[in-house]
Protein backbone atom coordinates (compact mmCIF):
# COMPACT_ATOMS: atom_id res chain seq x y z
CA UNK A 1 0.00 0.00 0.00
CA UNK A 2 1.34 3.28 -0.97
CA UNK A 3 1.12 6.96 0.34
CA UNK A 4 0.27 10.05 -1.72
CA UNK A 5 -0.34 13.67 -0.45
CA UNK A 6 -2.29 15.68 -3.07
CA UNK A 7 -1.19 19.24 -2.68
CA UNK A 8 -3.64 21.93 -3.24
CA UNK A 9 -3.27 26.05 -2.01
CA UNK A 10 -5.84 25.06 1.28
CA UNK A 11 -5.35 21.30 1.53
CA UNK A 12 -4.20 17.69 1.08
CA UNK A 13 -5.43 14.72 0.30
CA UNK A 14 -3.97 11.75 1.58
CA UNK A 15 -4.34 8.44 -0.62
CA UNK A 16 -3.87 4.69 0.43
CA UNK A 17 -3.27 3.55 -3.23
CA UNK A 18 -2.75 -0.12 -3.95
CA UNK A 19 -1.16 -1.64 -7.34
CA UNK A 20 -1.11 -4.93 -8.98
CA UNK A 21 -0.47 -5.87 -11.98
CA UNK A 22 -0.13 -2.18 -13.58
CA UNK A 23 -4.14 -1.92 -11.85
CA UNK A 24 -4.52 0.88 -9.74
CA UNK A 25 -6.74 1.31 -7.11
CA UNK A 26 -7.29 3.83 -4.26
CA UNK A 27 -8.21 2.48 -1.31
CA UNK A 28 -8.97 5.29 0.43
CA UNK A 29 -8.80 9.40 0.36
CA UNK A 30 -8.34 11.51 3.79
CA UNK A 31 -8.97 15.24 3.73
CA UNK A 32 -6.35 16.82 5.69
CA UNK A 33 -6.08 20.56 6.75
CA UNK A 34 -2.86 22.04 7.93
CA UNK A 35 -2.74 23.95 11.20
CA UNK A 36 -1.61 27.53 11.43
CA UNK A 37 1.89 26.67 12.13
CA UNK A 38 3.96 23.93 11.36
CA UNK A 39 3.79 22.53 15.31
CA UNK A 40 0.08 22.07 14.65
CA UNK A 41 0.42 20.81 11.16
CA UNK A 42 2.39 18.25 12.50
CA UNK A 43 0.16 17.76 16.00
CA UNK A 44 -2.80 16.95 13.65
CA UNK A 45 -1.13 14.79 11.12
CA UNK A 46 -0.23 12.75 13.63
CA UNK A 47 -3.55 11.96 14.98
CA UNK A 48 -4.99 11.41 11.38
CA UNK A 49 -2.35 9.11 10.76
CA UNK A 50 -3.07 7.32 14.39
CA UNK A 51 -6.93 7.28 13.84
CA UNK A 52 -6.72 5.80 9.92
CA UNK A 53 -4.21 2.89 10.96
CA UNK A 54 -1.90 4.57 8.34
CA UNK A 55 1.97 3.34 8.82
CA UNK A 56 3.02 3.93 5.53
CA UNK A 57 6.12 5.73 5.59
CA UNK A 58 6.85 6.31 2.04
CA UNK A 59 5.25 8.88 0.17
CA UNK A 60 4.96 10.51 -3.09
CA UNK A 61 3.77 13.67 -3.70
CA UNK A 62 1.54 15.49 -6.57
CA UNK A 63 1.52 19.47 -6.17
CA UNK A 64 -1.97 20.36 -7.62
CA UNK A 65 -1.12 24.04 -6.93
CA UNK A 66 -2.00 27.32 -8.98
CA UNK A 67 1.35 28.53 -8.92
CA UNK A 68 3.12 26.15 -11.19
CA UNK A 69 4.36 28.03 -14.95
CA UNK A 70 5.57 25.61 -17.49
CA UNK A 71 7.26 26.40 -20.79
CA UNK A 72 8.33 24.66 -23.77
CA UNK A 73 11.37 25.51 -25.54
CA UNK A 74 13.98 23.63 -28.11
CA UNK A 75 17.70 23.20 -27.95
CA UNK A 76 20.10 20.96 -30.31
CA UNK A 77 20.54 17.73 -28.97
CA UNK A 78 23.05 16.92 -26.18
CA UNK A 79 24.54 14.80 -23.57
CA UNK A 80 22.40 14.97 -20.37
CA UNK A 81 25.28 16.72 -18.24
CA UNK A 82 25.48 19.17 -20.68
CA UNK A 83 21.30 20.02 -21.00
CA UNK A 84 21.33 20.17 -16.95
CA UNK A 85 24.39 22.79 -17.45
CA UNK A 86 22.23 24.64 -19.96
CA UNK A 87 18.81 24.92 -18.48
CA UNK A 88 20.57 25.69 -15.01
CA UNK A 89 22.36 28.67 -16.57
CA UNK A 90 19.56 29.99 -19.12
CA UNK A 91 16.82 29.79 -16.84
CA UNK A 92 16.02 33.22 -16.55
CA UNK A 93 15.58 34.22 -19.91
CA UNK A 94 12.47 31.52 -20.47
CA UNK A 95 10.63 32.72 -17.36
CA UNK A 96 9.97 36.29 -15.91
CA UNK A 97 9.38 35.18 -12.54
CA UNK A 98 12.18 35.91 -9.41
CA UNK A 99 13.92 33.19 -10.24
CA UNK A 100 15.39 32.94 -6.65
CA UNK A 101 11.83 32.02 -5.09
CA UNK A 102 11.58 29.44 -7.63
CA UNK A 103 12.69 25.56 -7.95
CA UNK A 104 13.36 24.68 -11.35
CA UNK A 105 12.89 21.19 -13.22
CA UNK A 106 13.04 20.00 -17.28
CA UNK A 107 12.62 16.98 -19.02
CA UNK A 108 12.85 16.23 -22.66
CA UNK A 109 9.87 15.67 -23.97
CA UNK A 110 10.24 15.15 -27.60
CA UNK A 111 13.55 14.33 -29.63
CA UNK A 112 12.81 15.35 -33.71
CA UNK A 113 15.29 15.86 -36.43
CA UNK A 114 15.43 19.05 -38.59
CA UNK A 115 18.31 19.72 -41.28
CA UNK A 116 19.66 16.41 -40.85
CA UNK A 117 20.46 17.80 -36.99
CA UNK A 118 18.68 16.00 -33.87
CA UNK A 119 16.75 18.60 -32.03
CA UNK A 120 15.75 18.28 -28.07
CA UNK A 121 11.88 19.64 -27.28
CA UNK A 122 12.57 20.46 -23.46
CA UNK A 123 9.31 21.07 -20.48
CA UNK A 124 10.48 23.64 -18.21
CA UNK A 125 8.60 23.61 -14.68
CA UNK A 126 8.62 26.42 -12.24
CA UNK A 127 7.19 26.11 -8.90
CA UNK A 128 7.28 28.08 -5.76
CA UNK A 129 10.31 27.14 -3.29
CA UNK A 130 7.37 27.91 -0.57
CA UNK A 131 4.86 25.28 -1.42
CA UNK A 132 7.78 22.51 -1.78
CA UNK A 133 9.46 24.24 1.41
CA UNK A 134 6.33 23.43 3.36
CA UNK A 135 5.49 20.49 2.45
CA UNK A 136 9.29 18.50 2.85
CA UNK A 137 9.41 20.31 6.21
CA UNK A 138 5.53 18.66 7.38
CA UNK A 139 7.05 14.97 5.71
CA UNK A 140 10.58 15.37 7.12
CA UNK A 141 9.63 16.50 10.91
CA UNK A 142 6.92 13.36 10.76
CA UNK A 143 9.72 10.87 9.84
CA UNK A 144 8.14 10.22 5.94
CA UNK A 145 10.22 9.49 2.80
CA UNK A 146 9.73 11.32 -0.11
CA UNK A 147 10.20 9.45 -3.11
CA UNK A 148 8.83 11.76 -5.76
CA UNK A 149 7.31 15.59 -6.37
CA UNK A 150 5.19 15.25 -9.12
CA UNK A 151 3.41 18.19 -10.79
CA UNK A 152 -0.60 17.90 -11.25
CA UNK A 153 -0.12 18.21 -15.09
CA UNK A 154 2.49 15.33 -15.67
CA UNK A 155 0.29 13.17 -13.42
CA UNK A 156 -2.96 13.87 -15.82
CA UNK A 157 -0.48 12.76 -18.86
CA UNK A 158 0.24 10.05 -17.42
CA UNK A 159 -3.49 8.76 -16.49
CA UNK A 160 -4.22 9.46 -20.28
CA UNK A 161 -1.05 8.19 -21.79
CA UNK A 162 -3.06 5.44 -24.00
CA UNK A 163 -3.69 9.13 -26.11
CA UNK A 164 0.05 9.79 -26.62
CA UNK A 165 -1.22 9.58 -30.51
CA UNK A 166 -3.72 12.30 -30.15
CA UNK A 167 -3.91 15.73 -28.94
CA UNK A 168 -6.93 16.07 -25.73
CA UNK A 169 -8.20 18.73 -23.38
CA UNK A 170 -9.29 18.08 -19.83
CA UNK A 171 -11.34 20.36 -18.39
CA UNK A 172 -11.24 19.53 -14.28
CA UNK A 173 -14.16 20.97 -12.74
CA UNK A 174 -14.21 21.95 -8.85
CA UNK A 175 -15.90 23.77 -6.54
CA UNK A 176 -14.03 27.29 -5.94
CA UNK A 177 -11.59 27.04 -8.92
CA UNK A 178 -11.31 24.92 -12.47
CA UNK A 179 -8.28 24.02 -14.68
CA UNK A 180 -7.87 23.45 -18.63
CA UNK A 181 -4.88 21.16 -19.71
CA UNK A 182 -4.26 20.62 -23.34
CA UNK A 183 -1.93 17.65 -24.19
CA UNK A 184 -0.01 17.37 -27.75
CA UNK A 185 0.25 13.95 -28.10
CA UNK A 186 1.55 12.91 -24.40
CA UNK A 187 2.78 15.99 -24.20
CA UNK A 188 1.88 19.46 -22.05
CA UNK A 189 0.87 21.91 -24.47
CA UNK A 190 -1.00 24.34 -21.89
CA UNK A 191 -1.91 24.36 -17.98
CA UNK A 192 -4.02 26.95 -16.76
CA UNK A 193 -6.07 27.35 -13.68
CA UNK A 194 -9.20 29.06 -14.01
CA UNK A 195 -10.90 31.13 -10.59
CA UNK A 196 -14.47 30.05 -11.31
CA UNK A 197 -16.87 28.82 -8.42
CA UNK A 198 -19.23 26.33 -10.39
CA UNK A 199 -22.26 27.05 -8.27
CA UNK A 200 -22.38 31.07 -9.73
CA UNK A 201 -25.08 31.37 -12.50
CA UNK A 202 -22.37 32.88 -14.75
CA UNK A 203 -19.59 30.18 -14.33
CA UNK A 204 -20.48 27.82 -16.95
CA UNK A 205 -20.74 30.22 -19.90
CA UNK A 206 -17.49 31.60 -17.95
CA UNK A 207 -15.74 27.95 -18.22
CA UNK A 208 -17.18 27.22 -22.20
CA UNK A 209 -16.02 30.79 -22.68
CA UNK A 210 -12.13 29.81 -21.52
CA UNK A 211 -12.20 26.33 -22.80
CA UNK A 212 -13.31 27.75 -26.36
CA UNK A 213 -10.50 30.41 -26.11
CA UNK A 214 -7.93 27.40 -25.73
CA UNK A 215 -9.14 25.12 -28.14
CA UNK A 216 -9.21 27.97 -30.64
CA UNK A 217 -5.20 28.53 -29.41
CA UNK A 218 -4.39 25.34 -29.84
CA UNK A 219 -6.17 25.10 -33.48
CA UNK A 220 -4.21 28.18 -34.23
CA UNK A 221 -0.78 27.32 -33.11
CA UNK A 222 -1.28 23.94 -35.08
CA UNK A 223 -1.77 25.18 -38.34
CA UNK A 224 -5.91 24.42 -38.03
CA UNK A 225 -6.05 21.17 -36.78
CA UNK A 226 -8.28 20.55 -33.78
CA UNK A 227 -7.93 18.26 -30.32
CA UNK A 228 -9.22 14.81 -30.78
CA UNK A 229 -11.06 14.79 -27.65
CA UNK A 230 -12.52 16.47 -24.76
CA UNK A 231 -12.50 14.89 -21.39
CA UNK A 232 -14.65 16.57 -18.35
CA UNK A 233 -13.32 15.61 -14.93
CA UNK A 234 -13.76 16.89 -10.99
CA UNK A 235 -16.39 16.73 -8.87
CA UNK A 236 -18.43 19.25 -10.38
CA UNK A 237 -18.21 17.90 -13.77
CA UNK A 238 -21.95 16.43 -13.57
CA UNK A 239 -23.16 19.76 -13.45
CA UNK A 240 -26.14 19.75 -15.54
CA UNK A 241 -26.22 23.29 -16.37
CA UNK A 242 -22.69 22.56 -17.17
CA UNK A 243 -23.07 19.70 -19.72
CA UNK A 244 -25.81 20.97 -21.55
CA UNK A 245 -23.47 24.30 -22.60
CA UNK A 246 -20.56 22.30 -23.32
CA UNK A 247 -22.77 19.97 -25.80
CA UNK A 248 -24.45 22.57 -27.33
CA UNK A 249 -21.65 24.40 -28.15
CA UNK A 250 -18.23 22.37 -28.00
CA UNK A 251 -17.96 20.41 -31.65
CA UNK A 252 -15.29 18.22 -30.50
CA UNK A 253 -16.38 15.01 -29.03
CA UNK A 254 -16.70 15.37 -25.52
CA UNK A 255 -16.20 12.55 -23.14
CA UNK A 256 -17.59 13.08 -19.25
CA UNK A 257 -15.19 10.64 -17.26
CA UNK A 258 -17.25 8.03 -14.57
CA UNK A 259 -13.76 8.26 -12.81
CA UNK A 260 -14.23 11.93 -12.14
CA UNK A 261 -12.60 12.83 -9.10
CA UNK A 262 -8.86 12.14 -8.21
CA UNK A 263 -7.58 10.85 -11.92
CA UNK A 264 -4.05 12.78 -10.96
CA UNK A 265 -3.66 10.65 -8.30
CA UNK A 266 -4.22 7.13 -10.37
CA UNK A 267 -2.04 9.06 -13.06
CA UNK A 268 0.71 9.26 -10.42
CA UNK A 269 1.19 5.85 -9.81
CA UNK A 270 1.34 5.07 -13.81
CA UNK A 271 4.57 4.38 -15.18
CA UNK A 272 5.27 6.32 -18.19
CA UNK A 273 8.66 5.83 -19.87
CA UNK A 274 10.87 8.61 -20.07
CA UNK A 275 13.25 10.21 -22.65
CA UNK A 276 16.62 9.86 -21.46
CA UNK A 277 15.04 8.37 -18.01
CA UNK A 278 14.82 12.05 -16.78
CA UNK A 279 11.07 13.50 -15.65
CA UNK A 280 9.55 15.91 -13.78
CA UNK A 281 10.69 15.64 -10.03
CA UNK A 282 11.41 17.96 -7.70
CA UNK A 283 12.86 15.91 -4.97
CA UNK A 284 16.02 15.82 -7.59
CA UNK A 285 16.28 19.68 -6.73
CA UNK A 286 16.69 18.77 -3.11
CA UNK A 287 19.61 16.07 -3.61
CA UNK A 288 21.33 18.49 -6.02
CA UNK A 289 21.15 21.04 -3.36
CA UNK A 290 22.88 18.46 -0.72
CA UNK A 291 25.49 17.53 -2.91
CA UNK A 292 27.28 21.03 -2.33
CA UNK A 293 27.41 20.41 1.11
CA UNK A 294 30.71 18.62 0.73
CA UNK A 295 31.90 21.93 -0.62
CA UNK A 296 30.79 24.08 2.43
CA UNK A 297 33.79 24.08 5.00
CA UNK A 298 36.25 24.94 2.27
CA UNK A 299 33.75 27.69 1.29
CA UNK A 300 33.69 28.99 4.74
CA UNK A 301 37.57 28.84 5.19
CA UNK A 302 37.97 30.64 2.47
CA UNK A 303 35.59 33.51 3.80
CA UNK A 304 36.99 33.64 6.95
CA UNK A 305 40.48 34.21 5.35
CA UNK A 306 39.14 37.07 3.07
CA UNK A 307 37.33 38.33 5.99
CA UNK A 308 40.66 38.25 7.80
CA UNK A 309 42.68 40.30 5.56
CA UNK A 310 39.83 42.91 4.70
CA UNK A 311 39.66 43.52 8.30
CA UNK A 312 43.76 44.00 8.36
CA UNK A 313 43.99 46.01 5.62
CA UNK A 314 40.98 48.72 6.78
CA UNK A 315 42.71 48.49 10.45
CA UNK A 316 46.01 49.48 8.44
CA UNK A 317 44.79 52.39 6.63
CA UNK A 318 42.58 53.72 9.59
CA UNK A 319 45.67 53.42 11.69
CA UNK A 320 48.19 55.05 9.34
CA UNK A 321 45.97 57.97 8.50
CA UNK A 322 44.24 58.25 12.16
CA UNK A 323 46.36 61.32 12.04
CA UNK A 324 44.41 63.39 8.98
CA UNK A 325 41.34 62.28 9.96
CA UNK A 326 38.22 64.67 10.69
CA UNK A 327 37.33 64.97 14.31
CA UNK A 328 34.66 62.37 15.26
CA UNK A 329 32.45 65.40 16.19
CA UNK A 330 32.73 67.46 12.99
CA UNK A 331 32.42 64.30 11.14
CA UNK A 332 28.92 63.38 12.50
CA UNK A 333 27.49 67.34 11.90
CA UNK A 334 28.85 66.96 8.38
CA UNK A 335 26.60 63.60 7.81
CA UNK A 336 23.58 65.07 9.72
CA UNK A 337 23.38 67.63 7.22
CA UNK A 338 25.02 66.05 4.06
CA UNK A 339 21.18 64.73 2.43
CA UNK A 340 19.23 67.49 3.40
CA UNK A 341 19.29 69.17 0.38
CA UNK A 342 18.79 65.89 -1.70
CA UNK A 343 15.68 65.47 1.22
CA UNK A 344 14.52 69.20 -0.31
CA UNK A 345 14.41 68.02 -3.67
CA UNK A 346 12.27 64.90 -3.61
CA UNK A 347 9.72 66.62 -1.29
CA UNK A 348 9.19 69.50 -3.84
CA UNK A 349 8.93 66.82 -6.59
CA UNK A 350 6.39 64.58 -4.32
CA UNK A 351 4.35 67.74 -3.87
CA UNK A 352 4.12 68.57 -7.78
CA UNK A 353 3.11 65.15 -7.52
CA UNK A 354 0.57 65.49 -5.12
CA UNK A 355 -0.75 68.85 -7.09
CA UNK A 356 -1.54 66.91 -10.54
CA UNK A 357 -3.50 64.27 -8.59
CA UNK A 358 -5.56 67.03 -6.78
CA UNK A 359 -6.44 68.57 -10.19
CA UNK A 360 -7.02 65.83 -11.48
CA UNK A 361 -9.65 64.70 -8.98
CA UNK A 362 -11.18 67.93 -9.38
CA UNK A 363 -11.40 67.59 -12.87
CA UNK A 364 -13.78 64.12 -12.38
CA UNK A 365 -15.77 65.64 -9.66
CA UNK A 366 -16.65 68.90 -12.27
CA UNK A 367 -17.60 66.19 -14.97
CA UNK A 368 -21.07 64.12 -15.63
CA UNK A 369 -18.86 61.34 -16.84
CA UNK A 370 -18.71 58.14 -14.24
CA UNK A 371 -15.41 57.56 -14.82
CA UNK A 372 -15.31 55.72 -11.31
CA UNK A 373 -17.87 52.94 -12.42
CA UNK A 374 -15.68 52.36 -15.44
CA UNK A 375 -12.21 52.09 -13.16
CA UNK A 376 -13.86 50.26 -11.00
CA UNK A 377 -15.23 48.17 -13.15
CA UNK A 378 -12.24 47.21 -15.07
CA UNK A 379 -9.75 46.68 -11.86
CA UNK A 380 -13.11 44.45 -10.15
CA UNK A 381 -12.72 42.05 -13.61
CA UNK A 382 -9.30 41.58 -14.06
CA UNK A 383 -7.55 38.41 -12.52
CA UNK A 384 -5.53 39.03 -9.52
CA UNK A 385 -1.92 38.46 -11.47
CA UNK A 386 -2.74 41.25 -14.39
CA UNK A 387 -2.48 45.18 -13.51
CA UNK A 388 -3.50 48.27 -14.58
CA UNK A 389 -0.48 49.98 -15.80
CA UNK A 390 -2.00 53.05 -17.72
CA UNK A 391 -5.47 54.46 -18.15
CA UNK A 392 -7.00 57.06 -20.43
CA UNK A 393 -10.36 57.54 -19.84
CA UNK A 394 -12.05 59.96 -23.30
CA UNK A 395 -15.65 59.78 -23.42
CA UNK A 396 -15.69 58.34 -27.27
CA UNK A 397 -13.06 56.11 -26.17
CA UNK A 398 -10.86 54.27 -23.40
CA UNK A 399 -7.05 53.21 -23.98
CA UNK A 400 -5.67 50.82 -21.41
CA UNK A 401 -2.43 49.47 -21.09
CA UNK A 402 -2.62 46.25 -18.92
CA UNK A 403 0.85 44.43 -17.19
CA UNK A 404 1.78 40.92 -18.95
CA UNK A 405 3.88 38.28 -17.19
CA UNK A 406 5.21 37.21 -20.81
CA UNK A 407 2.14 35.09 -20.70
CA UNK A 408 -0.15 34.19 -23.87
CA UNK A 409 -2.12 32.80 -21.16
CA UNK A 410 -2.20 36.48 -19.20
CA UNK A 411 -3.19 37.98 -22.84
CA UNK A 412 -6.27 35.97 -23.14
CA UNK A 413 -7.30 36.19 -19.77
CA UNK A 414 -6.99 39.80 -19.76
CA UNK A 415 -9.22 40.07 -22.70
CA UNK A 416 -12.37 37.46 -21.40
CA UNK A 417 -11.93 39.45 -18.58
CA UNK A 418 -12.83 42.94 -19.83
CA UNK A 419 -15.51 41.22 -22.02
CA UNK A 420 -17.23 39.61 -19.15
CA UNK A 421 -17.56 42.91 -17.58
CA UNK A 422 -19.98 43.96 -20.19
CA UNK A 423 -18.95 47.44 -19.99
CA UNK A 424 -17.45 47.42 -23.78
CA UNK A 425 -18.00 46.36 -27.10
CA UNK A 426 -16.80 42.89 -27.81
CA UNK A 427 -12.85 42.90 -28.00
CA UNK A 428 -12.21 40.74 -30.92
CA UNK A 429 -9.03 37.66 -29.75
CA UNK A 430 -7.78 37.51 -33.20
CA UNK A 431 -6.54 41.35 -33.00
CA UNK A 432 -4.84 40.98 -29.97
CA UNK A 433 -1.09 40.44 -30.53
CA UNK A 434 -0.67 36.60 -28.98
CA UNK A 435 3.21 35.88 -28.19
CA UNK A 436 5.02 34.87 -24.76
CA UNK A 437 7.59 37.72 -25.42
CA UNK A 438 4.73 40.50 -24.70
CA UNK A 439 5.48 42.50 -21.46
CA UNK A 440 2.01 44.69 -21.48
CA UNK A 441 -0.82 45.20 -24.17
CA UNK A 442 -2.67 48.07 -25.08
CA UNK A 443 -6.40 47.73 -25.89
CA UNK A 444 -8.87 50.35 -27.39
CA UNK A 445 -11.70 50.20 -25.64
CA UNK A 446 -16.01 51.28 -26.83
CA UNK A 447 -18.37 51.64 -23.87
CA UNK A 448 -21.92 50.28 -25.11
CA UNK A 449 -23.25 53.20 -23.86
CA UNK A 450 -20.92 56.57 -23.32
CA UNK A 451 -23.84 58.36 -22.02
Amino acid sequence: MSLIFNVHENHIEIAQVSKLFNKVKIKKVIDFTPGSDIEDSNINLKKLFLKNKITSKNVDVILSIDSIVTRQIEVPEMKDKDLRSYVNNNIGQYFTVNTGDFYFDYKVVEIREEEKKRIFSVLLVAVPKEKINKIKDLLIQNKLNINKIKIYPECLASFYKKYKKQSIAILDVSNEKSSITILDKGKIFIYSTLFLDISDDDSPSELLDNLTYFLNFYSTRNFGNKVDKVFIVGEKSENPELRKILNENIEVNITYEKETNFIEILGSSMEVKAINNKSIDFKETFNEKGQNKEFLPAIIGILLIAVVGIGAYYYTEITLNSNIATPPSLQAEINKYSGLEKTISDLSIEKQGYQKKIEAINEIKNDEFNYVSIIDGIRKGLPKNITVKSMDIQKEKISVVLNINNSTLDVARAVIAINNTKLFETIDISEVKLDDSVKSISLDLKLKNPS
